[in-house]
């Protein structure tokens, strides 16, 4: 399930960054399942596009924590 991959990568002391590879329509689904306190004490940084705005606004409303949103580059 993706909202475990996504506490994996919170729990995980060497990741800073938690990138989010794609959007998904699914993240409204998922935002019930997400314990939104425990994102935002990890003190990551979520980057990520599309969909996943849901959980970017998610994490700003009740705690103000930083994300980004952005484009996926093509790398060659």
């Amino acid at each position: 399930m993706r909202v475990a991959q996504i506490y994996e990568a919170i729990d995980n002391l060497q990741v800073q960054i938690v990138l989010e590879l794609r959007g998904s329509y699914g993240m409204s689904r998922l935002l019930p399942l997400t314990d939104i306190c425990r994102l935002t004490a990890s003190k990551k940084i979520f980057v990520s596009y599309s969909d996943i705005t849901a959980l970017h606004l998610a994490l700003l409303a009740p705690t103000g924590a930083p994300s980004r949103s952005d484009t996926v580059r093509r790398f060659r």
